[in-house]
């Protein structure tokens, strides 16, 4: 078989390996022979990707580059219910799509808009003056997750969004935060780029150079908490500077120098450094850390030259 599929589908004769690297592919079940999608399941066009929403369907973004579209597989007939050219995403089964300007959700059944949020006043926002821009409009960074029945975003101007999944309202509007005296230049958080949702934990995390930072979202009003750290990382001389930020366990965060390419394991109870690794020179070559990432107990540490580095 080819390509390698996270979920397969069995049914009658045959099953659907989905999620595989070249798209949906169908095989014999006795045989393994690769069959063809029109003839054996009804579906008029080749799915290329799938979010899981139940036993039986699956969000799948099918056809070409250019012509994508979102649907909702039904496995129990093989039929897509329904088809949209809208760019969705399926975020923690919520049916969603943003851009700069808003976020909207979507009816999982049919794909129609149920809400829609537009951040360009909510969050509009005068950059610092050593930047010399004019006022600026709201815009998303990033969509962080879903925790006890809040969607949060992440804005430009950072201040970050909670909003009600079941209504649309705005329940929370948090931050920005500073600028902060132990800061030499107009920092402000939560940063442009560098803010995680722990669902576990029931907070909103960030480091920023030296600073930690904690927004407790299981109070009713929920309030930045932030530690510098200098003295304990001055000691390991390390601090955070990875563009795309770093990554966090249920006990640390990782974070690193991109260019010195240390990378630190602070412990989010203590707040003390418990491991510092400094990565190898590649010969001939500058290579910098550009992207961390936390999963199955791994830390996953990517390199510009293409390396990867994987620690337990």
């Amino acid at each position: 078989m080819k390509g390698y599929g996270n979920t397969i589908y069995i049914r009658e004769k045959y099953f659907l390996d989905i999620g595989a690297a070249d798209g949906v592919t169908a095989y014999e079940l006795i045989t393994g022979s690769e069959i063809s999608l029109t003839d054996k399941t009804g579906i008029s066009y080749q799915p290329r990707s799938s979010e899981s929403v139940s036993k039986t369907k699956w969000v799948v973004n099918v056809g070409s580059d250019e012509t994508s579209e979102t649907g909702l597989f039904d496995s129990t007939n093989n039929r897509l219910i329904w088809t949209a050219k809208s760019p969705y995403r399926f975020i923690e089964n919520l049916l969603c799509s943003r851009n700069d300007e808003s976020f909207t959700l979507y009816d999982i059944n049919t794909g129609q808009s149920l809400w829609q949020v537009d951040v360009r006043e909510i969050g509009r926002y005068i950059p610092p003056p050593s930047l010399y821009l004019p006022e600026q409009a709201g815009k998303i960074i990033s969509v962080l997750g879903k925790y006890d029945g809040i969607v949060w975003l992440h804005l430009e101007s950072s201040k970050l969004l909670g909003i009600d999944v079941a209504t649309g309202n705005v329940l929370h509007q948090i931050g920005p935060f500073g600028p902060f005296p132990e800061l030499e230049i107009e920092w402000s958080i939560p940063s442009t780029h560098k803010c995680y949702l722990d669902k576990e934990q029931g907070n909103i995390i960030g480091m920023r150079w030296k600073m930690y930072w904690i927004i407790d979202l299981k109070k009713d009003q929920p309030k930045l908490e932030y530690h510098w750290l200098a003295d304990e990382l001055d000691a390991y001389q390390v601090y955070e500077s990875v563009p795309y930020g770093g990554c966090f366990s249920p006990t640390h965060f990782f974070f690193a120098q991109y260019d010195d390419k240390r990378i630190a394991a602070l412990n989010r109870q203590t707040l003390k450094v418990d491991w510092v690794h400094r990565l190898e020179p590649i010969s001939g070559k500058r290579s910098i850390i550009n992207r961390m990432k936390y999963d199955s107990d791994r830390l996953f540490v990517f390199e510009t030259a293409g390396l990867l580095h994987i620690f337990e």
